[in-house]
């Protein structure tokens, strides 16, 4: 066309090169995941499966195991909330502290956004998506309610700077780790070393300023990470000790309910030779599932409370009641106010010679509001 310009670019040639595709998606630079309460850790890591780091947008990750609101949500009740901090993880994080990770963001979800009562104790599945465009969407959703899903949207999290309080939460959470290790029953091998650490890191304190932040909470979390890996060595002596102990207090009630003749003895006798086949497995695994021993640790714990009920009845739940109420500041209660509600409602019931089955119920939702229930499920009739 020679009565058009030419116009000169550079480079001045294109190459195609077979196979090779253009999808536009940027890659994400973290694993993104949620914090979750974990019984034995406490709050920790667990990642949406399908965002992990380096994959390209967009994406749409779920959370993998089953999850359970700790508290309900009454429609129109703004003070009913469930709060679902979002953390980004730079290695395969599941079930680590979240503190150790980076802090994105917290979504709530509250009693406006539901249009029926949520009861505590339900199911609930978390989706992220992250479109091309990096907009962020959490659906939650009550698979065994009718409900359509709950839309919250983010903004995608960028990398924050390391704040002095996040250091200083970190050292606090190393101090508590190292008590319990110095009070455990068992002698952790290194427990010297450990101790010279923290000090070593304590003493970094006071050197460093807020630039120099950002590495000294990447130290903080690795040393924290190998405070973890003694608690797990220690724990496992431990958690062994305990499950003979329970489930030789579980024998003996078992040969007492079958001596009263009380209901259920025969079921209790089964349980028993289950629950030595279980330990027996358990204690022959060359590496041991911590999860799968305390599970048949608190397996045997609420069977033999379930047999105490059966012998013991009404008195039982009105001396755990009375022994909740003394030992209140002591426990680790989900919200303080409601279950000092709860029990003051137990104490009432007590006070007025309610029955059996009132007892036990009342007894059931106090042993909910508490974070680690000790000794099993109290059963519903």
């Amino acid at each position: 066309f020679p009565s058009h310009d030419i116009v000169s670019c550079s480079p001045s040639e294109s190459v195609i090169i077979p196979g090779i595709t253009v999808d536009g998606g940027a890659p994400i630079p973290y694993n993104i995941g949620m914090e979750i309460f974990h019984s034995a850790r406490g709050s920790v890591f667990t990642p949406f499966k399908g965002l992990e780091k380096d994959k390209k947008l967009p994406l749409v990750g779920k959370t993998d195991r089953d999850l359970f609101t700790s508290s309900e949500l009454r429609p129109g009740i703004e003070t009913d909330r469930m709060v679902v901090p979002i953390y980004l993880a730079e290695r395969d994080a599941k079930d680590s502290r979240s503190i150790i990770n980076i802090y994105a963001d917290t979504i709530e979800v509250n009693g406006n956004d539901v249009p029926k009562h949520i009861p505590e104790n339900t199911l609930v599945e978390f989706t992220m998506r992250i479109d091309i465009s990096q907009n962020m969407t959490l659906e939650i959703e009550f698979p065994q309610l009718n409900l359509d899903p709950i839309i919250k949207t983010m903004k995608f999290p960028q990398r924050k700077s390391v704040k002095k309080e996040q250091i200083e939460m970190i050292y606090r959470e190393i101090d508590l780790s190292i008590k319990r290790l110095l009070d455990s029953d068992e002698i952790y091998h290194d427990m010297d070393n450990l101790i010279s650490k923290q000090n070593f890191w304590k003493s970094q304190f006071e050197l460093v300023n807020n630039e120099d932040f950002e590495q000294l909470f990447s130290d903080l979390r690795s040393f924290l990470l190998e405070i973890d890996q003694a608690q797990d060595e220690i724990k496992w002596p431990v958690l062994k000790r305990e499950i003979i102990a329970e489930l030789s207090e579980f024998e003996a009630l078992a040969i007492k309910t079958k001596q009263n003749n009380a209901q259920g003895w025969e079921k209790d006798e089964n349980d028993v030779e289950h629950f030595k086949r279980q330990r027996d497995q358990l204690f022959a695994m060359a590496k041991v599932d911590l999860g799968q021993a305390e599970k048949l640790k608190e397996n045997i714990k609420s069977a033999s409370i379930q047999a105490l009920i059966r012998i013991q009845g009404k008195e039982l739940f009105v001396e755990i009641i009375r022994h909740m109420n003394r030992e209140f500041d002591s426990i680790e209660w989900k919200n303080k106010t409601s279950a000092r509600e709860e029990l003051n409602l137990g104490l009432e019931l007590v006070r007025n010679g309610a029955d059996e089955e009132k007892l036990r119920n009342q007894l059931s939702i106090i042993v909910n509001q508490m974070k680690k229930p000790d000794f099993g499920n109290i059963p519903k009739s």
